[in-house]
């Protein structure tokens, strides 16, 4: 026994709380703000006491020890840095990040078995199987089927959000871009391509990444231009089911905006001038994709841009 010690403390009691707040404190701390990332712990909260699908899916996460596998010895060596995993959204999707980094994990494997050169369905149909075998995926093929669209619409939500920033990276797109962007790749998912409208939340979250992998170019076009002209696409464009045309719509929408202006002051046209010169590689880029089912657009809007 440590007298010295325990006089310093005051009591043996006085002395047991204080190692136990040391100890303890520090870890609570961590947990909570490990489960707080992108205001995750907002979601438990803001569900009161309903039983709705967030809470449902957040709880089932949460109580994973297969999934949440914290004990004290990873709490008090942790070196990750807290701002890695930081960005400037609320999510929707409980613990979107650690899905998201589990289909990552599972995509890196499949392109690592050389599958690269395969189409997209089989490509998704791959993903789709080895997600399944995770502790995520056996959690996301307990989601119910009510529940699976719902569901979805949050994790398209914080996917694009996480894997889109602006031309800038400390800077984000507007939430009207991001909508553009979550109803092109909505529509792509539930195409008749994948037809995921009566799959497993597994099975969309696949398409999702499958889909995003062949059309991220197409998507950081529309970006690029998003960020130079906001509010590019001021009305809701219909999406198409067939192909990823937004970086077409956005250029087409692009060039009609900069129309060179007339009578305008040496300022206006050197204002003009500069966006042009921002936005031409953008444009360029986006014509340059290939469109097999829209061809009469990308033809007019060629036309325009020459």
């Amino acid at each position: 026994l440590n007298v010295q010690g325990l006089q310093h403390g005051g009591t043996f009691q006085n002395a047991l709380i204080r190692k136990i707040d040391e100890v303890s404190i520090p870890i609570f701390a961590e947990l909570i703000w490990w489960c707080d990332h992108f205001c995750n712990l907002d979601l438990i909260h803001e569900c009161g006491s309903m039983n709705t699908a967030v809470k449902r899916f957040w709880l089932s996460i949460f109580k994973n020890p297969c999934i949440m596998s914290i004990n004290y010895h990873n709490m008090v060596t942790k070196t990750s840095s807290h701002t890695a995993l930081e960005r400037n959204y609320k999510c929707k999707f409980p613990f979107s990040w650690i899905v998201k980094e589990s289909v990552d994990t599972v995509w890196s494997h499949v392109l690592c078995d050389g599958d690269t050169e395969s189409d997209m369905v089989t490509l998704c149909r791959r993903v789709d199987i080895l997600l399944k075998e995770t502790p995520v995926g056996e959690a996301l093929e307990a989601v119910s089927e009510k529940d699976c669209n719902e569901l979805f619409q949050y994790y398209l939500h914080d996917f694009v959000r996480s894997v889109h920033r602006s031309h800038h990276s400390d800077l984000s797109l507007s939430d009207k871009e991001y909508k553009h962007i979550s109803n092109a790749l909505g529509a792509l998912c539930d195409s008749a391509l994948f037809d995921t409208s009566f799959g497993s939340l597994t099975n969309k979250i696949a398409s999702l990444k499958t889909l995003h992998w062949f059309f991220k170019t197409h998507i950081v076009c529309f970006g690029q231009l998003s960020w130079q002209l906001p509010g590019i696409l001021e009305r809701d464009h219909k999406p198409s089911s067939d192909e990823m045309v937004l970086h077409l719509q956005g250029a087409k929408a692009a060039l009609k905006i900069l129309m060179p202006p007339y009578e305008r002051s040496e300022q206006q046209m050197q204002q003009w001038l500069q966006i042009m010169q921002y936005s031409q590689s953008a444009i360029h880029s986006a014509l340059s994709l290939k469109s097999s089912t829209m061809i009469e657009e990308l033809l007019e809007t060629r036309s325009l841009w020459q």
